[in-house]
Order: C-alpha cells, then structure tokens, then sequence
C-alpha cells in the first residue's frame, strides 16, 4: 500500500487473499480483515484512513525521533534486542551476501538497508520464484526463512503491535508471521522427506 493506494483497507482484497488452508495464517487475514472493514466504516464517517495508515507508518518506522519498530534485522540482534542499535550491522552484511549470490542488488532512493523485513521477504520471494527452475532448492529456502526474516519477525511483530495494538501494520505484520511460519513447516517436511 503506498501513500495514496487503498488496495490493503478494501475489505475485498482481504476476503481474496488465499489462506493456503493453514490456521493461523486465515487467523491473521481474519484480522486484516477486520482492520479493513472498520476502515471501510471510518471512511464512510469521513476519515482519511489512507492518511491514517501513512502516519502510522511514519510512527512505526521512521519516527521521529527513531523508529518505534525497527524494521532491520540488525535492531533485533544482541543482547539489546529491539531497542538497539538499528543501523548498519553484521545482517546487513549478511543479506548483502545473500542478495549478491542470488544476482540481486538493493537499489533504491531511501539507500535501505539490506537487512530491512520487506527486502528480506521480497528476497525470500525471489527464492520461491526459481524453485521450479530448479535455481533454488528448498534446503536453501528453509535455512534462509529460519536464519532471517524468520528469526525476528515474531520480536517485530511484538514491537509493532505494542507501538499501535489493532493498527494496520500488527495486522500485516502478524500475516508476515503466520506466513513464515508456514513456509517453515511446509519446506521443513519437503527437506524432510
């Protein structure tokens, strides 16, 4: 959802997205869903919702003064946990390494850093995308899901949901969740058999 976009507060969207016949993943859509039907309601009252989610964003993960919910991994590393550091650490290093070996790069206007959630997950989907080329294979996959986005993502989720409880982004981010989660189990019995 950009700053203009509604498409994640159309209780539409929501209604389509695939569980994947997994629990706590149509769990988690059941509250994006909620989220999106009372932003629905609040828009009809004459609330800007649009604007709303931009300003939680802004609060979550930009600040000021800092970020209430780091969005890198680095932030989550260390005996500080999410109130650490939250700059340029050794998981940034590490997705560099990741992305690099894959042919990928980070290039953006914001200068991101690699280690950022949405990077790791657009990284992750690069990775399901050349299974069936036969380019990734699911050991790969499983260990970068376990060792990255998945090994701090539940301690994000908590930091998001604590900063703004029944926001857009706990929502969403408790999706992000259920969907590792999810590909864990799945790829680990795929490994395992």
């Amino acid at each position: 959802m950009s700053q203009t976009s509604p498409a994640g507060l159309l209780p539409e969207f929501w209604e389509e997205f695939p569980d994947f016949d997994n629990k706590e993943v149509g769990d988690a859509i059941e509250g994006c869903l909620e989220f999106a039907r009372e932003a629905h309601r609040r828009e009809g009252a004459g609330e800007n919702m649009v604007e709303r989610v931009s300003v939680e964003y802004t609060r979550l993960f930009m600040g000021p003064p800092r970020p209430a919910a780091a969005p890198w991994e680095t932030a989550y590393r260390g005996a500080q946990g999410a109130d650490g550091f939250v700059g340029f650490g050794e998981a940034t290093v590490a997705m560099r390494r990741t992305l690099a070996n894959l042919g990928l790069e980070v290039r953006n206007q914001n200068n991101q850093y690699a280690d950022h959630m949405g990077i790791e997950l657009l990284c992750l989907s690069a990775m399901l995308g050349r299974v069936e080329g036969g380019d990734c294979e699911a050991a790969d996959i499983l260990d970068f899901i376990s060792e990255r986005p998945l090994s701090w993502c539940d301690d994000f989720a908590a930091k998001v949901s604590g900063a703004m409880p029944g926001g857009y982004f706990s929502s969403l981010v408790n999706l992000v969740s259920a969907m590792l989660h999810m590909f864990e189990e799945e790829l680990g019995e795929d490994f395992r058999d």
